[in-house]
């Protein structure tokens, strides 16, 4: 990533320097063996017991650069502030290759209550490699972890026209990997600990044959146990917390919301469809909700999405022989304007907000064959 800088920020003539670049070229070789067996305790209590052994290899060879002094040009060379990789010159934290291990366990019960419906309860060990913060230049992250416990019912009813499902989990993170901005870099840093639990309720109805029904809902409660982090755009702090690792004034995030994790989530539809000799044309609507999000551990609203609505649509054609289709569809169809992610970037261009959208009113076709 290249931004040009207008040296005029800093008391300059006016020239576009070359500026900021962070980037560089990362390498995984990844490979895994898993198992996984079902032991009938009675015809209708099941024992399930897996587990995947994952290994990965990372490689990382990535340059920093800050230039105020050469006009920007794209045919430049990097000049390097600083650099990693096993053939360049490195800055004395430099760890080019890394290796990360992990053993993942799973025990699950299973109680097949009637032919249409089954309880279930498991615990299961996650893991998410460590990694490196490409274009960063600093050491590799450690792996985050997780301790899931979830259970549930799973069921059909009416001749299977009506689908209820329930889901309820508890998951023990540890090592959660968290970015935020360090001078003039976004850095790459292990969150201590979280704790997410929730529930998930999934409704399917059929009340004639064309015509079918959907509702889908969640509950999340996704907030960080401790997590102490510096945020450059208030160097203050919170008055109580320092950085242990530097000293400098930091925030304590400990009760704060993981970033993109919405309290509630609501999506419904409808879908009609009208069948002829020439094929089937189903119609379908969708109404989706999502509660306020936050885009970093610090909770602050300028880095943040406000409860928000989409309206999606389609009208699909199958042939009669229902290996061809054609949809033609319409996403956010009132056209509103919503930010994906945000981040508040450096001191240098005097803390301001980078963000990206999502897709405004979108229209389309798509074609599907069946082979």
């Amino acid at each position: 990533m290249i931004i040009p800088y207008n040296d005029i920020g800093f008391g300059g003539p006016g020239v576009i320097r070359q500026g900021y670049y962070a980037g560089g070229r990362l390498e995984t070789d990844a490979g895994a063996i898993f198992g996984q067996a079902t032991y009938n305790l009675t015809p209708e209590i099941h024992l399930v017991v897996g587990g995947r052994y994952s290994i990965e290899r990372k490689g990382i060879s990535e340059q920093l650069q800050f230039d105020l002094a050469r006009p920007y040009s794209p045919a430049n060379p990097v000049a390097p502030l600083a650099q990693c990789g096993a053939d360049i010159p490195s800055v004395p934290t430099c760890q080019p290759h890394k290796t990360f291990r992990s053993f993942t366990p799973k025990v699950a019960l299973e109680y097949q209550i009637t032919p249409d419906a089954l309880l279930y309860a498991s615990v299961s060990r996650g893991f998410k490699s460590g990694t490196y913060n490409v274009g960063g230049v600093q050491p590799p992250v450690k792996p985050e972890k997780v301790t899931a416990y979830e259970g549930g019912l799973k069921s059909e009813f009416l001749d299977r026209r009506l689908r209820i499902n329930l889901a309820g989990f508890y998951y023990d993170y540890k090592d959660l990997q968290v970015g935020k901005v360090v001078n003039a870099s976004l850095a790459l840093e292990n969150a201590a600990t979280a704790t997410i639990y929730g529930a998930e309720l999934e409704l399917r109805a059929r009340p004639t044959p064309d015509l079918e029904l959907g509702l889908t809902g969640s509950y999340l409660n996704a907030k960080f146990d401790s997590f102490i982090s510096i945020d450059p755009a208030r160097p203050g702090g919170d008055g109580r917390t320092v950085d242990p690792a530097t000293g400098a004034p930091a925030f304590n995030n400990a009760g704060n919301r993981l970033p993109q994790a919405p309290k509630w989530t609501v999506d419904a539809m409808a879908q009609y469809t009208v069948r002829s000799d020439h094929g089937s044309f189903a119609l379908r609507g969708e109404v989706l909700w999502v509660d306020k999000v936050y885009f970093s551990a610090f909770n602050v609203p300028q880095v943040s999405q406000p409860a928000k609505t989409k309206l999606n649509a389609s009208l699909i054609y199958t042939d009669p022989g229902d290996r061809w289709s054609v949809t033609v569809y319409g996403k956010n169809l009132a056209n509103k304007t919503y930010i994906s992610n945000a981040f508040v970037s450096s001191s240098i261009v005097g803390f301001g907000v980078n963000g990206f959208l999502e897709e405004p009113r979108t229209y389309g076709v798509t074609i599907g064959y069946k082979f």
